[in-house]
């Protein structure tokens, strides 16, 4: 998730260069509205169960006959479009891959349901609650005005916001150790990631399989629609 946000985030910044305004990310000016509890309702209980049973249980379950590999490309690929914008679709593509994945090898909805609730709420819950206390926002929004004037004064109001800093940067760094004993912890046990098992033979397909898994209209008719809610946000 982290490498695919950094991805998301240069690309969106180099469109935003291109055309001389910035790309919002339309996910965090929404959540940054919304009230704490409602956030956690929403990001943390309802989208994890819906999103799971729809783009694992009912989508993998239904491509997996195509092969373990197509099933779990499929998850990634839908789940990043469904978010609808460029900010997202990277990193929700990996972690769709990566939820594909543990769903085909074990069958456990239960697992990528927790998974994703603990994600939604460390990005979603969490962080946002993290973005107000430690008026995160307002101090970014300063410094970003000194950068741009060079006015001293405009530092008297940054002197407020150094704690908070301090302990955003702190939660972040925890974060990022997390993430790195993960990358630690799955290179050790990287024998058990094999991906993935041969395509079962779909003797009424023969070599038509790709046509009908990818050619299909309702494939089709879903990739357009997003992709164009995805280039329809970018002009915004």
């Amino acid at each position: 998730m982290y490498a695919g946000n950094l991805i998301g985030t240069a690309l969106t910044f180099g469109i935003g260069m291109v055309k001389g305004t910035g790309v919002d990310n339309p996910l965090v000016s929404t959540v940054m509205q919304l009230n704490p509890w409602v956030t956690f309702i929403i990001a943390v209980l309802i989208a994890p169960t819906a999103e799971e049973l729809l783009f694992r249980k009912f989508l993998t379950e239904r491509i997996v006959k195509y092969g373990e590999l197509a099933a779990v490309l499929a998850s990634g690929l839908f789940f990043g479009l469904f978010h609808g914008n460029l900010n997202q679709f990277s990193y929700a593509f990996l972690l769709g891959l990566f939820l594909g994945f543990i769903y085909v090898k074990t069958g456990k909805l239960r697992y990528t349901i927790g998974l994703h609730m603990a994600i939604n709420f460390i990005g979603s819950s969490l962080g946002t609650w993290m973005l107000r206390v430690t008026g995160y926002m307002d101090t970014m929004e300063t410094l970003t005005k000194f950068l741009n004037t060079k006015d001293l004064t405009v530092l008297a109001d940054l002197g407020n916001g150094i704690v908070g800093m301090f302990i955003f940067g702190s939660y972040a760094s925890l974060i990022l150790m997390m993430a790195g004993a993960g990358l630690i912890l799955m290179w050790l046990n990287r024998k058990k990631f094999v991906c993935c098992a041969p395509e079962e033979k779909v003797a009424s397909l023969g070599k038509k399989k790709a046509a009908v898994m990818i050619g299909n209209p309702g494939i089709l008719l879903y990739g357009a629609f997003w992709i164009g809610i995805m280039i329809w946000q970018l002009l915004q």
